[in-house]
């Protein structure tokens, strides 16, 4: 089985909620969704959270299986 790519690791950890990789390249998805820099320790507020996955979710399902 092949490893996650470091993309792909970001597009499910948004997805899911879960750290599929370095937190580093979280936070940076998240800057790059929100147009604005991440503060107070990474903590962002629910409604960008779900502005986040919204905008994620494209990305989500291109990584998806076909059937």
């Amino acid at each position: 089985m092949e490893k996650l790519t470091r993309e792909q690791a970001v597009i499910i950890g948004i997805r899911f909620g879960i750290l599929c990789g370095p937190i580093e390249d979280i936070y940076k998805a998240y800057e790059e969704y929100l147009g604005r820099p991440i503060e107070d320790g990474g903590i962002i507020d629910w409604l960008d959270y779900e502005k986040i996955k919204t905008l994620n979710e494209p990305k989500f399902l291109a990584i998806c299986a076909d059937k």
